[in-house]
């Protein structure tokens, strides 16, 4: 609409002084006709190609630097060090409990949020390089005290996955936990549960909220590979993705000196010896 406006102001200005628009105006089909401004054609001033200056191609830098907080799967499973993340508010990089990997590990710091996963978010892109369904495990501890259910657990959350929920259960005859408030719909729990392979799909156990999970350790008074969700109800914590794509994994603030060292994203069927190798890098994002 500027536009229009600003070509109106420019034929009114050039338009005869009978106050008549000029035949520089639009014409009724919108389009602008030519004017003839007189004069003879520009010159040919001919010239040649620009010369060839030589030189070199430019000098190859290597490969490209790791895009930041991007992390890939490698033969099926994601790795990071979770002091490798932005981290924000009260998480802070410790190192006093040894035997971590990498350079540390992360804890939280400030005060527990047992029922407000706002707080400390860290947004984590994973790149995914082929449908189907992924699991969740990291390397944990406890940092306070000796009572193993305590300290121990982090709000966890894939927004843009397909479907995320805990499971357990035999193949064929799955248990699914899913949060809240998906799992509030009853139409979408008794549409899981008529699917052949899946026995039961309901609430989590425990506190959830806004398609959050709680994830917890179970007995990390030392370092452990250790994650589920549902409280005495140890589900593993699982995404289905149904293309390939870059998707965001979530962590916030939960309970206070809960350690989390390295994160491992895998596969599933992916045995443990293969996703809980310590010598596995990083797996960055080109």
């Amino acid at each position: 609409m500027r536009c229009v406006g600003v070509a109106l102001l420019l034929a009114l200005a050039c338009g005869d002084d009978d106050g008549s628009l000029s035949d520089t105006m639009a014409s009724e089909d919108g389009s602008v006709p030519e004017r003839d401004l007189g004069g003879e054609d520009p010159p040919d001033l001919g010239g040649e190609d620009p010369p060839d200056l030589g030189g070199e191609d430019p000098p190859d830098l290597g490969e490209p630097m790791p895009t930041a907080n991007c992390f890939d799967f490698e033969s099926g499973v994601l790795v990071f060090e979770a002091e490798s993340l932005p981290l924000n508010e009260d998480w802070a990089i410790g190192t006093s409990e040894g035997g971590f990997s990498g350079s540390g590990y992360i804890e939280w710091t400030g005060a527990s949020h047992n029922n407000d996963p706002t707080h400390g978010v860290i947004d984590v892109t994973i790149r995914v390089p082929e449908a189907g369904r992924y699991q969740l495990t990291w390397l944990t501890q406890i940092g306070r005290g000796d009572n193993t259910t305590e300290h121990n657990d982090t709000w966890v959350r894939f927004p843009d996955a397909d479907d995320f929920y805990g499971l357990k259960g035999d193949p064929g005859a799955e248990i699914r936990r899913y949060p809240k408030p998906i799992c509030d719909d009853t139409d979408a729990m008794n549409a899981l549960m008529a699917m052949a392979d899946i026995d039961t799909a309901d609430c989590v156990r425990g506190s959830s909220r806004d398609g959050w999970l709680k994830v917890y350790s179970s007995g990390a008074n030392d370092w452990r590979w250790s994650a589920r969700t549902s409280d005495s109800d140890a589900s593993i914590v699982t995404m289905e993705f149904d293309a390939p794509g870059d998707y965001t994994m979530q962590l916030a603030a939960r309970a206070d000196f809960s350690l989390i060292d390295r994160v491992v994203i895998y596969r599933e069927g992916t045995s443990s010896g293969d996703r809980e190798d310590l010598a596995l890098p990083e797996t960055r994002c080109d």
